[in-house]
């Protein structure tokens, strides 16, 4: 039981040790850009920040997308940043 116990704090430990990546998506006219937003959520890394950059596009809802990801974050992806 204290082993378990060990090895539960060493990864808990090691967790926090690990860097915070930044994942960026270049979005033109937003055509793939829910793909793109699905595979950075599916990600199994425990601290990613992400930015999603758009061009400009007609019609593009910053506050719809952010609450897409909000509702489909596991907990990872720590900071989102949207450039409209």
């Amino acid at each position: 039981m204290l082993m378990k116990r060990a090895k539960k704090a060493n990864s808990e430990e090691s967790l926090k040790e690990l860097p915070l990546i930044t994942v960026i998506t270049l979005s033109y006219k937003s055509v793939y850009l829910y793909d793109a937003i699905n595979s950075v959520l599916s990600q199994n890394y425990p601290f990613i920040q992400y930015i999603i950059s758009d061009d400009g596009t007609e019609g593009f809802n910053k506050e719809s997308l952010l609450h897409y990801i909000d509702e489909n974050n596991k907990g990872n992806i720590c900071e989102v940043l949207v450039l409209h």
